[in-house]
């Protein structure tokens, strides 16, 4: 079967089944949802009061002594804040674009950024080392774990008992951990957004009407966040599809490309139509035949040539010039 219909079948049924997991055979892992949340917090609180009793440093006394050292500055700290900032407003910025260079351009730009960003996000975590926060985080993870393990499809009895799951050695432990993260990662955004445009999904979607109960028929209180998140990306796609006239074949099993397309579309549409007929002036120079098709600025039969237009009227075409060149 192939790999993303697989992962489609798991996330319809609501749960993994591993057929061999170290001595342990037949384990149902069922996906993250709001019941396995609901106590999250409690148990983050219970683990990090334990850890500050028994003398564990909490995040805020690592950094203190890190930055009285030097091995961590003020200076680092800032500039994580001055990224992240940068970061936002690269985002917002491509937001805006429609020219495909200019998005490829500042895309590279918020590569860089992030890269930076997680560099000194490691570095600082690396010094911090093991503190209140992670000790407690890492014990929440594993009543994740502990929660998600079952014995049947029916996710009825629990692989172990409280006593059995204190019991398991570390090493079965981490192989446990391994095959949850793995999980995890194949119910990631990036797959469900390749499921949420595929037609084995969408064909039955569209029969849905937008109503989460007809297409898994529970509530979607009792859904699992996979589940939840896919509804949410075929409805987003379901958007995309109907107002978007011209997609190259190419990109049409890449969602992220399909989203560039979409929102680069809906920018230039925003600015083809500031103008309303009013006085003002619109400019594409420098939008490909490409990018005019796919954002439908061109006339039936031969495509007009934007850029070739403006160069004859020195650099801009104003509205109404724009609207006769396009038979409106």
């Amino acid at each position: 079967m192939d790999k993303l219909k697989s992962i489609y079948c798991q996330l319809l049924q609501g749960y993994s089944h591993i057929k061999t997991l170290g001595e342990f055979t037949n384990v149902y892992i069922k996906h993250l949802d709001n019941s396995i949340l609901a106590a999250s917090e409690d148990i983050y609180s219970a683990f990090y009061e334990r850890a500050v009793k028994g003398g564990t440093s909490t995040t805020q006394d690592r950094l203190k002594a890190l930055k009285e050292t030097g091995d961590w500055t003020d200076k680092e700290e800032e500039e994580i804040k001055t990224l992240n900032v940068f970061l936002d407003g690269l985002r917002n910025s491509k937001n805006k674009l429609f020219k495909k260079s200019e998005i490829e351009e500042i895309q590279a730009h918020i590569v860089t950024t992030e890269t930076k960003i997680k560099e000194l996000l490691n570095k600082k975590n690396t010094l911090i080392g093991l503190c209140a926060e992670v000790f407690a985080t890492k014990k929440m993870n594993e009543y994740f774990i502990f929660y998600s393990l079952y014995k049947n499809a029916a996710l009825v009895d629990k692989y172990f008992s409280e006593e059995e799951f204190d019991d398991v050695d570390e090493q079965t432990l981490s192989l446990i951990i391994g095959v949850y993260n793995a999980i995890a990662e194949k119910l990631s955004p990036k797959n469900l957004k390749k499921i949420a445009i595929s037609s084995y999904f969408l064909n039955y979607f569209y029969l849905c009407e937008d109503d989460p109960f007809t297409f898994y028929g529970k509530p979607v209180v009792q859904l699992s966040y996979p589940q939840v998140e896919l509804f949410g990306y075929g409805r987003y796609f379901k958007v995309i599809f109907s107002e978007l006239k011209n997609i190259d074949v190419g990109i049409m099993d890449n969602p992220d490309k399909i989203i560039e397309l979409y929102e680069s579309s809906k920018n230039a549409r925003e600015i083809y139509n500031a103008g309303g007929g009013k006085e003002g002036s619109f400019s594409l120079v420098g939008a490909s035949k490409d990018e005019l098709r796919n954002l439908n600025l061109q006339s039936e039969g031969r495509p007009v040539d934007l850029m070739e237009e403006s160069r004859k009227r020195g650099g801009n075409i104003d509205m109404a010039t724009m609207m006769k060149l396009e038979g409106l």
